[in-house]
């Protein structure tokens, strides 16, 4: 039996779970698997038997026979928040329990983000990037090309890209330091910045507009608000949000632009936003000291309430390498068990590379690039063919979309 699914580290990662025997210790056996629908990140599930259906994403996998279900293990997610009146970072339990993450004095925090690497990147006054190691080693990143640096982002290549508010420009770095100016017509003192799954950069502007980048720095208008527009993040579908400090509201845009409000309840001076795996949109309340937590249909409640002073950006640990929502059109179009093999198909999305990686200890979720695994590309599609090991219950993958 095949099960897809698991969650992903970031929303270009999509796994899979070989479960290679019946549950309870039965022989090996092999069956047949169809699989439909978009790719999307998943989240941890229980499946149950029968048709295995993830509720909520555009992906279903049917078996044969039915069978008991388990549940996949994914990665923990930390959620971190900036806090600016005590200078701190503190960390967040998916449960909303926090504590301290790190100290930043004599500076105040604001932007957040994490390299593929789990480093964090926070923007300081005094016109620094600091980086905090996992093990909450603490260097200065940047200092260069920096004047009142605000949000922050990772592009799919690992550059980090920095919303200077105070000189209206977009400065980028390389992972190994190499600081350009990226971005400085049409800003006006930018704080927020979002990529999408085509690698545009958007960028809140003081003026109450969005801005919207190509990967050439070709700039161009998104949307105007009407409202001061702080904190950005796209959903798996593409949309984008906006916080509206100004407006105690949070709005969302169609990839076209169409607008409407998400959100206005619970709201107060509200800056930085952040989705979880399962599509929940997280909301910093600067003015309440708390963070909002909002589910798909816009129903919102109070997640965290302490260890927080007048909180700014937040991000996730598994979303801040995030290049956005899955390429478009990218999508499993057959999966095959051919003997000792699995064998998937998906069309090839162009200028996309891809690897497979194994979990060689679930407990501590080591992943390793897998040598077995074979690639290869032909008319249009992509085929990734994986040797099963018989002797092996869980045998789980991941399938990284590579700019």
């Amino acid at each position: 039996m095949f099960l897809l699914g698991a969650g992903a580290l970031w929303a270009q990662e999509y796994s899979l779970d070989v479960l290679t025997t019946v549950l309870g210790g039965g022989t090996s056996r092999n069956g047949d698997i169809t699989v439909s629908g978009l790719i999307q990140p998943l989240s941890p599930t229980a499946r149950s038997s029968g048709e295995y259906r993830i509720v909520g994403e555009f992906l279903s996998v049917t078996f044969p026979q039915s069978e008991a279900g388990s549940e996949l293990p994914g990665p923990v997610e930390t959620l971190y928040a900036s806090n600016g009146s005590d200078k701190t970072i503190t960390k967040f339990t998916t449960n909303g329990v926090s504590s301290l993450f790190a100290s930043t004095e004599p500076n105040s925090p604001l932007g957040l983000a994490f390299d593929r690497a789990g480093n964090l990147y926070v923007a300081v006054s005094g016109d620094k990037i600091l980086r905090f190691t996992p093990e909450r080693a603490q260097s200065t990143f940047a200092d260069t090309l920096l004047s009142t640096p605000a949000g922050l982002a990772f592009d799919g290549a690992g550059n980090l890209y920095i919303a200077n508010n105070g000189n209206h420009t977009i400065a980028k770095f390389t992972p190994g330091g190499v600081a350009s100016v990226f971005a400085a017509s049409g800003l006006n003192s930018p704080t927020g910045l979002a990529f999408d799954g085509a690698g545009n950069l958007y960028i809140a502007n003081g003026n109450s507009r969005i801005m919207k980048f190509t990967p050439e720095g070709v700039g161009s208008l998104f949307a105007a608000t009407g409202l001061y527009p702080t904190g950005l993040a796209f959903d798996s579908a593409g949309n984008l949000y906006a916080a509206l400090a100004g407006g105690y509201s949070i709005q969302k845009f169609t990839p076209d632009g169409v607008s409407s409000v998400f959100a206005s309840s619970g709201l107060n001076a509200t800056w930085g936003l952040a989705f979880d795996r399962a599509g929940n949109l997280y909301a910093a309340n600067s003015g309440a000291n708390t963070i909002q937590k909002f589910k798909p249909d816009g129903t919102g409640s109070v997640f965290a309430s302490t260890g927080l002073h007048s909180p700014t950006f937040i991000t996730f640990t598994h979303l801040s390498s995030d290049v956005g929502a899955p390429p478009p059109g990218l999508r499993i179009t057959a999966a095959e068990n051919i003997g000792n093999e699995l064998r998937l198909t998906l069309n090839s999305v162009a200028g996309r590379r891809y690897e497979i990686e194994s979990l060689t200890d679930v407990p501590a979720r080591t992943w390793e690039v897998f040598p077995g695994a074979t690639i290869s590309s032909a008319a249009g599609t992509v085929q990734i063919t994986i040797p099963i090991a018989f002797d092996r219950l869980h045998q789980f993958y991941r399938v990284h979309v590579l700019p």
